[in-house]
């Protein structure tokens, strides 16, 4: 069998980058005929800067002269195969663990910054992919399925902010696209919210004989209207979506969101769709009232006496306050059939005091026999109390992944918490205020007016000393 031999060919590519050097290795072989080169398509590997692969391997160019005499000896009755010969070195820069100090220039080079400057002053105005400045007919053309883009005016003197809506587009919908013969006209001011603004749109709903809801065709293009009913403004799935991820991964609201959303629309706030944002239970209702581990509002509220004291003295003191818990807890376990309960809670040995009694005020579908809640409950101190094989800080361990939708959970509404901490906050004003003139009827002028003094000259001694500070840290 005779004997065959084996080379490699190299390409050596540069371009500006000084310290870049690209090997490519081939497969190279000859045909059956023993009179052609046959050369597999080159594979890019990486080499390592630095490493110079002439160093390494003979460097040969792609159009070189064939010697197969003195190195290859053929047999008809033998087919080459191709090999691989060699793998080179990864490839590597120079400033690959220090990027942002190429960014922006170390000592005699001067960096990018000027260059991402300028290409960032050359797409001024441009928000679709590619350089080129349009004019209306063709950006009307191109946006006709693209209604959410954003689009700056050249006004003459810099590009403005405008809406395709105002250049002239409308959206039609039911049509796929296409023309309706009877088209019925949305919302003067009709305004979608997208990942990249609130826009406002002109929409088209279809008017046919066939035609659907106009909430069937906001949904069918994957728009979500507000409203069931003519509805005027929608959000996009993908806001959606995107919306949904962010609260998971974050603590922002749905009100911080939104302002998010209007900055982008317009950073100055002065052109920005009106905030139809309402904080009430009738305009905003819980979504998930009732639903998995959320008990219905209105029972809960009527049994329940809301409180937000967390002292233990106080609970142990004030029997009426383990209501919520007492309407929570017969509610998550009336639907199930257990034999055996175990209940481990911080303050179970105050808590289950005349648990049987206070279970005879609650709603009668969620009320059990005593004999069963003796029978079936077993009460546990987490940290204290070690019932059986119950591992009693389990329950605690899964705040890690409900904090992710816990902001999902609470009143979000604008404005709603703040109004009730002002409406507490008047009342409170009023209950001090009541308090400092009836003291002030018990003191004699002389008292008063010492104690006046008093007051003014440490106000004095505290603007002194916040003066003397401010120079100091000048």
């Amino acid at each position: 069998m005779a004997r065959k031999r084996k080379y490699v060919a190299y390409r050596y590519e540069s371009d500006s980058d000084d310290d870049t050097t690209t090997a490519y290795a081939r497969m190279v072989a000859v045909s059956a005929s023993g009179r052609r080169q046959v050369i597999m398509p080159c594979s890019p590997t990486k080499n390592r800067a630095g490493d110079g692969v002439e160093h390494q391997f003979p460097l040969q160019t792609d159009t070189w002269e064939s010697t197969l005499g003195d190195y290859f000896v053929f047999d008809n009755d033998v087919e080459p195969q191709p090999v691989m010969v060699v793998k080179a070195p990864a490839k590597r820069y120079a400033n690959s663990d220090a990027p942002l100090h190429e960014w922006m220039g170390v000592k005699e080079h001067v960096g990018f910054r000027e260059e991402y400057l300028l290409e960032e002053l050359r797409l001024e105005g441009r928000d679709c992919f590619g350089p080129e400045i349009m004019c209306k007919t063709c950006c009307l053309l191109k946006h006709a399925h693209h209604p959410l883009h954003i689009i700056n005016k050249w006004n003459g003197i810099y590009f403005e902010r405008t809406a395709l809506a105002d250049m002239g587009l409308r959206v039609q919908l039911g049509h796929e696209g296409m023309p309706c013969l009877c088209p019925q006209r949305g919302h003067i001011s009709f305004v979608v919210i997208h990942t990249n603004a609130i826009h406002r749109v002109h929409v088209d709903f279809c008017g046919c004989h066939q035609r659907i809801s106009h909430r069937q065709q906001l949904l069918r293009c994957e728009w979500y209207p507000a409203t069931l009913h003519f509805p005027q403004s929608a959000c996009t799935k993908r806001v959606l979506e995107f919306f949904l991820v962010l609260t998971w991964s974050s603590k922002v609201s749905g009100y911080e969101f939104y302002s998010s959303l209007e900055r982008l629309t317009d950073n100055t706030g002065l052109n920005v769709p009106k905030n139809r944002n309402r904080s009430s239970g009738v305009a905003d209702p819980g979504l998930y009232t009732g639903l998995a581990y959320f008990v219905p509002d209105k029972p809960y509220t009527e049994h329940s006496d809301i409180s937000t004291c967390s002292g233990f003295k106080t609970l142990a003191h004030a029997e009426s306050k383990y209501a919520n818990m007492d309407f929570i807890f017969f509610s998550s376990i009336i639907p199930l059939l257990l034999l055996s309960v175990v209940i481990s809670y911080d303050i179970a040995c105050q808590w289950k005091l005349n648990l049987a009694k206070r279970m005879n005020e609650l709603p009668e579908h969620l009320q059990m026999p005593a004999a069963v809640t003796l029978a079936a409950f077993i009460f546990g101190i987490p940290k204290f109390h070690c019932v059986g094989r119950t591992d009693g800080e389990g329950i605690e361990r899964n705040w890690a992944e409900m904090n992710r939708v816990a902001n999902s959970t609470k009143e979000m509404g604008a404005g709603l918490l703040l109004w009730r901490k002002l409406l507490n906050a008047i009342k409170e004003r009023g209950r001090h205020q009541s308090f400092l003139r009836d003291f002030n009827l018990t003191i004699d002028d002389g008292h008063r007016g010492e104690w006046t003094a008093m007051v003014e000259a440490w106000e004095q001694r505290q603007i002194k000393s916040e003066s003397i500070c401010a120079q100091q840290n000048q």
